[in-house]
This record gives structure tokens, sequence and C-alpha cells, in this order.
């Protein structure tokens, strides 16, 4: 059981390393398409995928209750993915792979102010984190290499925590399946609304080429769809806590492929920075993570 286990978490690794893939080449077409336009297209791409595997999956019937909590967990996937791709604008791969990992650190943080309960681990984990955003910025020898691009991102990331919040109080009453079904589709009407009523003019602006379509169907069928589907078998398999450690080495392929494709180059600041975050992010995952109603949550954030 425990070689399978490892086994299943070696194959896990997939997951963000394909979230890693994504922040690269939303990085290249948030250059070229309006936000909401693309976040429109892929989440739309990977609802539609999703609901071509039901039937193998087995799932039952959509209830209410999925589409309402849908929509509410939706909204902050929305917000989540919004800052995060408008914050990809401005800064390379490798912050935004930082900094969206910081919802790791802002989950217990947030389910104390919520219980109104002190506990000294998840601050401390915190702190270590904010640490390592202070020496990614290289504020510790004089100069300030932070932009409002990796600000985005860390607001992102609270959105993001407050998705795992959500999932961890309504989804083990809920399908996994039709509950992720029902907030892509929330994100997808949503782009489309912001889409027609903000972006409208720009679409003349465009510079797409070739490659444009496979880079959306890519993101939006493997890494919004498969990996969901990989995340949720993952899930039955190894414990909550392996699957939020794992998640935290998207960063690590992000600063990879960063620095790989010439976004960013070797710096102490960056290797500091990132082991500090990485690592307040899998203390976090093992030891901040309270559970915020009943028992602890079955659910890992379903990340794009």
């Amino acid at each position: 059981m425990a070689v399978k286990n490892l086994l299943y978490s070696i194959a896990f690794l997939f997951v963000p390393a394909m979230w890693a893939v994504n922040l690269v080449l939303v990085k290249d077409l948030g250059e070229e398409m309006p936000t909401f336009l693309l976040m429109f297209i892929v989440h739309g791409l990977g609802a539609l995928t999703i609901l071509a595997a039901r039937p193998a999956l087995k799932a039952p019937k959509f209830t209410k209750d999925e589409w309402k909590y849908g929509a509410l967990i939706g909204l902050m996937v929305f917000a989540a993915t919004a800052f995060q791709f408008i914050g990809l604008l401005y800064t390379t791969p490798a912050n935004s792979g930082l900094f969206t990992i910081l919802y790791v650190v802002f989950i217990p943080v947030i389910v104390l102010i919520i219980k109104r309960k002190f506990s000294y681990r998840p601050l401390l984990f915190a702190v270590m984190g904010l640490i390592g955003v202070i020496v990614l910025s290289g504020a510790w020898d004089g100069g300030v290499s932070l932009n409002k691009g990796d600000a985005f991102t860390a607001i992102g990331a609270v959105f993001w925590a407050l998705q795992f919040v959500l999932l961890e109080k309504y989804s083990p009453s809920m399908n996994s399946v039709n509950l992720t079904v029902a907030y892509l589709a929330f994100i997808t009407v949503a782009g489309a609304v912001v889409t027609l009523v903000m972006e409208n003019g720009s679409f003349g602006t465009m510079d797409l080429h070739g490659a444009w379509a496979a880079s959306l169907a890519f993101i939006g069928i493997v890494i919004i769809g498969l990996c969901f589907l990989i995340q949720t078998f993952a899930q039955s398999k190894v414990s909550a806590s392996t699957v939020a450690v794992l998640c935290c080495t998207e960063s690590v392929f992000a600063v990879l492929l960063s620095l790989i494709l010439g976004y960013d180059e070797v710096t102490l600041a960056l290797i500091g920075g990132s082991a500090l975050i990485t690592v307040s992010a899998a203390l976090s995952s093992l030891y901040g993570q309270e559970p915020l109603i009943g028992e602890v949550a079955t659910e890992v954030p379903d990340r794009q």
C-alpha cells in the first residue's frame, strides 16, 4: 500500500508541473488577448472536458446546492484567476508561481480569524513566507524588485485560500465533479459577461498567430480539465496533506521553467526567497490547516 501511495504521489506531480506550464502559456497569451476573454475560453473548455467525462466517472445528477455553492466558490476562483492572469502581465512565471502558493500560508490564518482562536504555528509559517517575499524582493540588500504584478498575484492567493475554506465547508456533502463543473460554468459565464462589457473594444487589437489555438486548447482541456480529473483520483488514494504539499511544487516547476525560458536569472534572492516561500507553504500544509467545521477537509484547492 505504501508503495502504491508513493507511485500515486509521483504521478500526481504531473498536476503542479502543468500548473507551472500554464503560467508560461498565460504569460504569452495574455500579452496578445484580453484577460477575461482568455478566462472565458479556457474555463469553458475545462467545463466541457469534465462534463464529457461525467458518465465515465459515474457522477450523479446535479443538485441545487451544487449549483448554488458552486457559484459562490466560482466567484472566489474567478477573482483569484483574474488577479493571477493580470499579474502575469507585469511579473515573471517564477514570481507568479511563488506568490500563488502563498494561498497555503493564508488558509490557516483565515481559519484562525474565523474561529477567533490563536495558534502560533500558522502565524509562524505566515511570517516565514513573508520573509521569503522580502528576500525575493531584494529589499534585504537595499533594492526592491517586486512590482504590481507580484501584488496582484498575492491578492489572488488570498482568494485561492478563500476557495479552499469554502470547499472545506461545502464539498463533503456534494459530488466533487459536479461542484467543479458548477464553478467552472460560473467562471465561464462571468468571463463572457465581463468580456462583453469591458473588453469588447479590444478584440481588434489582438495579434494572435497559429499557435494560439493550440495553447488555448491545451490550457482548457489538459491543464484545467484533465488535471482536475487526475487530482480527483489522487485525492481518493493519497492523504489531503500529501496532496497539498505536492501542490507546493508548482513554485519549483515555475521557477525552473522561468529560468530555462529566460524570464528570470539565477540570483541569491531568487534561490533564498523561493526556498523560504516553498518551505513555509509545505509546513502550513502539514501542520497549519485546522478544519473549519467538523472533520478535517478531504479536498485541496482545485486550481484553474
